[in-house]
């Protein structure tokens, strides 16, 4: 269910990674 139409919306990164602060792949963002 969590595959939705919107899927191909920003939302769902937010619901794979409700924190993007812990991505440590990509820190100069969190910089930003």
């Amino acid at each position: 269910m969590a595959e939705e139409p919107n899927s191909s919306s920003p939302t769902a990164t937010l619901r794979t990674e409700p924190m993007p602060r812990t991505i440590p792949l990509m820190p100069e963002v969190i910089d930003r």
